[in-house]
């Protein structure tokens, strides 16, 4: 393939031209970098419409999680052109819309691993410092700060992802009696479709479960 100009790219060649250019980057760099210029410039705003209400339910994270979404989103398209192919047999319109789709779907699976690097961050966060929220258990005392992390994490990965989702949240924010912000209720009845007045009791549900769990392992004897 020549090295067009990034406008003549556009008028000359399919979407499909566009994606092998991008494909053999590793033999014609310039070529690669021009075409996804022209994807890029085509397809931002859309992208960028579906990072924005993908990522309504995440607002406490504000705009550094859209960011990160929409960059790797694109960095993710440059690097896998080679995976979409499937182009050429397919009339204009139904090429954009595959694309579309396929943008899409890259975009949900990069707003799910960040998110779940999210939480494995505030899970982490809550075993090392708040190991008092299990309360008090026949061998919790003598054991290890390293013990008593690992169960814990263990008892959390008992849960189910919306209690445990609820649980950590309520313990990552709460210091004391203080209230969970209003901004993270709303996300939480909203990513697991439960009314407000729920959560509390699911909390406590989750909270009983986890210490439940913890109390049964070291009367079992496996407090090690």
């Amino acid at each position: 393939m020549n090295k067009p100009k990034p406008e003549s790219l556009s008028i000359s060649y399919s979407l499909s031209d566009l994606f092998l250019a991008m494909a053999m980057k590793d033999d014609d760099r310039k070529a690669a970098e021009e075409a996804f210029a022209i994807i890029y410039g085509h397809y931002k705003n859309f992208l960028y419409t579906v990072i924005k209400k993908a990522c309504s339910a995440w607002s406490m994270y504000g705009e550094e999680l859209e960011k990160s979404v929409f960059q790797n989103t694109f960095t993710t398209i440059f690097l896998k052109a080679d995976q979409f192919f499937e182009l050429d047999e397919l009339p204009p319109d139904k090429q954009v819309k595959r694309l579309k789709a396929w943008i899409s779907k890259i975009a949900c699976n990069e707003m799910q691993m960040l998110l779940r690097q999210l939480r494995e961050e505030k899970e982490k966060m809550v075993c090392s410092d708040n190991l008092s929220f299990i309360g008090d258990t026949p061998t919790s005392d003598k054991a290890p700060d390293s013990t008593k992390i690992k169960l814990i994490k263990k008892a959390l990965e008992s849960l189910s992802e919306k209690d445990r989702d609820v649980l950590i949240t309520y313990i990552s924010y709460q210091d004391g009696n203080k209230k969970l912000p209003s901004a993270e209720i709303q996300r939480l009845s909203k990513i697991w479709k439960v009314h407000p007045d729920s959560l509390r009791q699911i909390r406590k549900r989750a909270l009983d479960k986890v210490k439940k769990f913890v109390e049964t392992y070291n009367t079992l004897g496996h407090d090690k």
